[in-house]
């Protein structure tokens, strides 16, 4: 039996109604749907009678007239209809002819006409339960997963295209802040960077002298200010970070070497033996990790790298092609 899809929405709408309480609504929609495949049953038992057309007619009308689930039910019982619907279908039906059917007349009548009576919620959840059997056994209809309203919402198209307009319009907001917060940094760092360094050195922050000086490329003396801010760094470090202190003597060496001619000597002299004797001192108490990486350096260890991966081809590549030999 296949359902229609209003009617499949309306048995998943009973397990919400469950959930909230609505004992009477969940009762009268799982005996009106019960009711729907009595009738429907009834209609392909009458269909498929073998009988002349005479008396298939005949037979329809007199059928017409049990109009209530109670007198379908007594009908079915009666001229045993329920073995002839499992016939039809050519396989058993234990649900069909198990299931308690007075009590699911009396909360259907009790739901449909409640005066006096009361559904209360194990009456609710009873009829709901042969509804269920009944569904799986006689039709098309399987559980679903309850879907809440804001599922549906988060689920749909539109609240997807709204959702990613949003997001693409507080990344333009973002990035848009950030324009306006870095830009104007950044000039202000190319244009007094040389004197946010001067007041960093004076509380020895050399490091941070240093990031503000390498950005203010149009300064005076900017290479002597480099040259000394890296030697001074170098020696407030060296107790405590050889590799740190080493590095910050290679950059003062190499602004040193480069541009010799132009720094103006002051309390550290451009001399590239003084400093290379520091940089042997500090290899000694570095770790031997730390030693190779600072006499190789990175570029050194890419080019080894790039060389180990070319051999390795090489020689699988021979392998290879022996094996295909």
């Amino acid at each position: 039996m296949i359902l229609s899809t209003d009617n499949k929405q309306k048995i998943d709408s009973i397990y919400g109604k469950l959930s909230r309480g609505e004992w009477f609504d969940a009762a009268f929609t799982a005996g009106a749907v019960i009711d729907l495949i009595v009738g429907e049953m009834l209609k392909e038992i009458t269909e498929s009678d073998p009988a002349q057309a005479g008396g298939k007619e005949a037979r329809k009308k007199r059928y017409k007239s049990w109009t209530t689930l109670g007198a379908r039910i007594n009908l079915f019982k009666e001229e045993n209809l329920f073995e002839q619907y499992e016939s039809l279908l050519g396989k058993p039906l234990p649900i069909l002819k198990q299931v308690n059917w007075d009590r699911i007349v009396e909360i259907r009548n009790n739901a449909a006409h409640p005066g006096n009576a009361v559904i209360t919620p194990a009456d609710a959840h009873e009829i709901t339960s042969y509804l269920y059997l009944l569904l799986i056994e006689l039709t098309d209809w399987h559980p679903q997963r309850s879907v809440t309203p804001m599922q549906k919402l988060i689920s749909s198209k539109g609240f997807r295209w709204s959702l990613s307009v949003a997001v693409l319009a507080l990344v333009a907001f973002v990035i848009f802040t950030i324009f306006n917060l870095v830009v104007p940094v950044n000039q202000a760092i190319d244009k007094y960077g040389k004197e946010i360094s001067a007041i960093l050195e004076q509380g020895k922050d050399y490091k941070l002298a240093i990031w503000f000086m390498e950005r203010d490329e149009s300064a005076s003396y900017r290479d002597t200010a480099l040259y000394r801010l890296n030697m001074s760094l170098a020696q407030q470090i060296e107790q405590d970070n050889a590799y740190l202190a080493y590095q910050s003597y290679q950059r003062a060496l190499k602004l040193c070497t480069l541009h010799k001619e132009s720094l103006h000597k002051e309390s550290f002299p451009c001399d590239p033996a003084y400093i290379k004797t520091h940089q042997a001192e500090l290899l000694l108490k570095m770790t031997p990790f730390n030693r190779f990486w600072a006499r190789c350096g990175i570029a050194t260890i890419v080019v080894v790298a790039i060389v180990i991966l070319i051999s390795i081809r090489i020689i699988f590549g021979r392998k290879k092609t022996q094996k295909s030999k």
